[in-house]
């Protein structure tokens, strides 16, 4: 070695650790004293253990990788699910139309949720170490990115405590930045068929539905016939209003085309009201605003007048009964909140309530009228049909006089 340049010395150096560490050792080059007998010694003994502790991290990393991109083996788990269903089922297999809603279900959750890369304990304490920076570019900027870009009005609330006038919230804020990150991974990917009904009337809402793609119908049942009145398309939420108030659905939610987005649980959304209750509130009055505005005041305006039009018929005792809703569930629920709020309660929820009033007083007033309009029609029509019997009578009495 001592003939040998310092290139030609640190390339036999290496040569010499990797055929030692890989428990090779082609004999070749061996040691010749005791101070170098004593530094292969040290090799040999925790050179191996090194190398043998690094090859095992990069197979590891290895089969991370290998099972993050293959396919999901959790069809073993679900069929075994179906078996154990058989087997409190009397030996009867399930319904086969369900089977397939639930394997469509399941296929479809496996392959677009997003937060399965973060699903357990381990997975979850290691993000939560990591800095908030980089947590909310996990979010944004790379599992929700879509999302965020069409919900974005929706996420939007306006930050009382900020110095400038008309200030929103954004990533940069402490509680917005948390609150979103908590939204973010109660996320579970949802699908549904075109025609496929979502509610109907009265039904318990337990998730609150957030429709990226496709459009739906919004409608009500008379006489047992389904009345759809308003079309909604993409990049809107359906069940907020009724999972933040607790309330069933009053009308009835159906497809029009495939829809796919997200949804979260009612209890983890509600979950959210402990941990961040002024954002919570914030979307809380929003989802009041947009049903009200939206939804159930055009839609009772549509019952309204399709009732009228049944009244009219034979069958008009069967949709009495839809008149019975609560005509002051909506202004009370805003006068709660306005309470709650104090004087941080936002302008829109105050205007919106006086419009609320407004509008109620003008129904009742135009209500009063069209009813004494319709009242004196009917009136103005029953004397001119009994002045054309009175004269047909009339001249049936000449006739009999002249012969």
């Amino acid at each position: 070695m001592e003939s040998k340049n310092a290139y030609e010395k640190a390339i036999a150096m290496t040569y010499y650790a990797f055929t030692s560490l890989s428990t090779v050792g082609f004999g070749d080059m061996r040691p010749f004293n005791d101070a170098e007998r004593a530094l292969v010694a040290f090799i040999l003994l925790f050179g191996v253990a090194i190398f043998s502790y690094v090859m095992g991290n990069f197979i590891s990393i290895l089969d991370t990788f290998k099972s993050i991109n293959a396919e999901m083996e959790d069809g073993d788990n679900l069929s075994r699910f179906f078996g154990l269903m058989k087997q409190f089922n009397k030996g009867r297999n399930i319904d086969n139309q369900m089977k397939l809603k639930i394997e469509d279900y399941m296929d479809y959750r496996w392959s677009n949720d997003r937060n399965l890369a973060i699903s357990t304990d381990e997975d979850k304490a290691l993000i939560s170490q990591l800095p908030l920076e980089i947590q909310r570019k996990i979010y944004s900027d790379f599992l929700f990115k879509e999302f965020l870009h069409s919900f974005k009005r929706y996420f939007s609330f306006p930050n009382k405590e900020s110095i400038h006038k008309n200030a929103f919230y954004t990533w940069h804020n402490f509680d917005y930045q948390n609150f979103m990150i908590d939204v973010l991974s109660r996320l579970e990917p949802i699908s549904f068929p075109a025609k496929h009904y979502i509610y109907n009337e009265l039904d318990d809402v337990n998730e609150v539905i957030f429709i990226e793609t496709g459009m739906y119908d919004i409608g009500y049942e008379i006489n047992k016939k389904t009345i759809l009145k308003l079309r909604f398309p993409h990049k809107t939420v359906i069940g907020a209003f009724e999972v933040c108030f607790d309330k069933r659905v009053l009308f009835i939610y159906k497809t029009f085309q495939e829809c796919k987005g997200y949804l979260i649980r009612k209890k983890q959304f509600r979950e959210l009201e402990k941990e961040h209750p002024e954002l919570y509130n914030g979307m809380k009055r929003k989802a009041m605003f947009t049903y009200i505005q939206k939804i159930r005041r055009p839609l009772l305006e549509f019952k309204e007048e399709d009732i009228e039009f049944y009244d009219r018929r034979a069958d008009y005792k069967q949709v009495l009964a839809l008149r019975n809703y609560d005509e002051n569930e909506i202004k009370d629920l805003v006068d709660s909140e306005i309470a709650k709020g104090n004087h941080k309660t936002s302008e829109e929820m105050v205007c919106m309530n006086e419009i609320e009033r407004t509008v109620n007083t003008y129904e009742r007033y135009l209500t009063k009228i069209f009813r004494n309009f319709d009242q004196a029609h009917d009136v103005y029509d029953y004397s001119v049909e009994k002045n054309k019997e009175l004269l047909e009578e009339n001249a049936r009495l000449r006739k009999l006089a002249k012969e």
